[in-house]
């Protein structure tokens, strides 16, 4: 009895350059490298420093030490708010792009982005990180022109980061296998027609 052997596109094999490949590198080298950025988490990203600078500026009532304790159990709440909002599809379009950019460039060492664009993203990471810390720090001195500054500068960068971050998306989604799958629509088995009525 002879077995019919199904011919599989290359893209779909596990040979090199297959999504098998791909998987192997991007999720086996690291627990959920192969994993988009979700975008209820770029949503708290851009919720998390103004709620934390508003929360250290309460240490003029609770003081300093219970003001950080507050925006300690507050970041903990925006972990767990992260993980729950991360099992519902909430509406993407940019937010949605700039996940699966942010994950790709995560992913640089294993498949390269272009050099100018991984500068560029690494300078954002920095000035955002040093807006947010000016921010925390003027709220803890209760200092109005280093909060502002801080935030506007952490601000500036996230959405200038998150317009780059969905460009390299559109660039990179043809470069690994992984990244096209990232959207693909998954096939309706129901349609396939039933084996009585193939013999009918």
């Amino acid at each position: 009895m002879q077995t019919t052997q199904r011919h599989l596109p290359p893209s779909a094999t596990p040979g090199p350059g297959g999504p098998a490949i791909a998987n192997n590198r991007l999720l086996h080298g690291k627990p959920g490298a192969g994993k988009p950025t979700a975008p209820a988490t770029i949503y708290l990203k851009v919720v998390a420093p103004a709620l934390l600078t508003v929360i250290l500026w309460t240490h003029s009532w609770i003081g300093i030490p219970g003001a950080i304790a507050l925006a300690f159990a507050a970041a903990l709440s925006l972990v767990a708010l992260h993980r729950l909002l991360g099992r519902f599809a909430l509406p993407g379009g940019l937010v949605r792009e700039a996940g699966f950019g942010e994950r790709i460039w995560l992913n640089r060492l294993v498949v390269p982005v272009p050099a100018d664009v991984n500068a560029n993203l690494t300078a954002l990471y920095l000035a955002f990180w040093a807006g947010v810390l000016s921010a925390f720090f003027g709220g803890l001195s209760s200092s109005v022109l280093l909060t502002v500054t801080g935030l506007s500068v952490a601000y500036c960068a996230q959405a200038v980061s998150l317009y780059k971050l969905a460009s390299l998306y559109r660039s990179m989604r043809e470069k690994d296998p992984l990244y096209r799958f990232w959207t693909a629509a998954p096939a309706n088995d129901d349609k396939r027609p039933s084996p009585s009525s193939r013999t009918a």
